[in-house]
C-alpha cells in the first residue's frame, strides 16, 4: 500500500490548459522515456500533462510501463482506438481532440499496465467481478426489454470477445447504450470486459469524478481506496 492522495481533478485544469508547441523528440515520465514520433497540437502542453501524472498517481502505478510513444499507428487506426498497451509500451494517437481526452487516455492505458501486473490483488477476492457480472446482467434486461436481439451473446464472460464488443459499439452503438447504461455503468465502454470496466472506473477516479466510481463501481473504488491507504 502507498500513502499518496490523487490530485483533486479540478485541479487538472491548471495542468492542460496553456498552449505549448510539443516538439518531436524524448520527454519523461518519472523513469519511463516518453517519444514524441509526431508532434501533438499546439493546444496540448505535454510538459503540463506529464506532471499532472507525476503529480497525481504514484509511480508504482505505471512501473509495467516501459516507454511511451505518441504519433500515428496504423495498429490504433485498424482498431479505431486512440491509444493501447501492449508489449510493456503505452501508443498514443498524436491526433488528440483535447488536453482532457489526452490525459483521460494515458491514465486509461496505465490501468492496463498496471492491472496486468496486480491481477491477484485487484480480482482475488472476485468482489468487481462479481459486481461486473451483476451489471452486465441488469444491461441484458434492459437491452430484451427494448428489443434487442442478445440471444446469441454470453454476457456472463467477464473476458473481451470480438462479437460483443461489436454488439455493443456497432449493432446497438454507444448513442444507444448510454441512456440504457446511465447509473449502471461509468460509461459504455465499460460494460466491454471486466478489464475494460476496472480501466474506466480507474481512469475516471484520477481524472474526472471519484464520487461517481463510489457510487457506480464501488468495489473498484474501495480496492484503489485500501490500494492508496487513505
Amino acid at each position: 500500500m502507498i500513502n499518496v492522495k490523487p490530485m483533486p481533478n479540478e485541479n487538472l485544469k491548471k495542468y492542460v490548459m496553456n498552449k505549448t508547441p510539443n516538439p518531436i523528440g524524448e520527454y519523461s515520465l518519472g523513469d519511463i522515456t516518453v517519444y514524441v514520433k509526431e508532434a501533438l497540437p499546439d493546444s496540448i502542453d505535454l510538459h503540463k500533462i506529464l506532471h499532472f501524472i507525476r503529480s497525481t498517481l504514484p509511480s508504482e502505478f505505471y512501473r509495467n510501463v516501459d516507454m511511451i510513444y505518441i504519433g500515428r499507428f496504423p495498429f490504433l487506426n485498424a482498431k479505431q482506438a486512440d491509444a493501447a498497451f501492449q508489449d510493456g509500451a503505452i501508443y498514443l494517437s498524436n491526433q488528440q481532440t483535447n488536453s482532457h481526452d489526452f490525459v483521460s487516455d494515458l491514465i486509461h492505458e496505465i490501468a492496463h499496465s498496471f492491472e496486468e501486473v496486480s491481477q491477484e490483488m485487484i480480482y482475488s477476492d472476485g468482489k468487481i467481478e462479481q459486481e461486473f457480472l451483476a451489471k452486465r446482467a441488469t444491461l441484458a434486461e434492459k437491452l430484451k426489454e427494448r428489443g434487442f436481439k442478445i440471444d446469441q451473446h454470453n454476457f456472463s464472460d467477464p473476458e473481451f470477445n470480438v462479437g460483443f464488443d461489436r454488439l455493443l459499439y456497432n449493432e446497438i452503438g454507444y448513442a444507444s447504450l448510454t441512456p440504457i447504461t446511465a447509473g449502471l455503468f461509468i460509461s459504455p465502454y465499460a460494460a466491454t470486459s471486466l478489464r475494460e470496466y476496472f480501466a474506466n472506473a480507474f481512469e475516471e477516479f484520477f481524472v474526472n469524478d471519484i464520487a461517481g466510481v463510489k457510487q457506480l463501481a464501488p468495489s473498484v473504488y474501495m480496492k484503489l481506496i485500501d490500494y492508496l491507504d487513505f
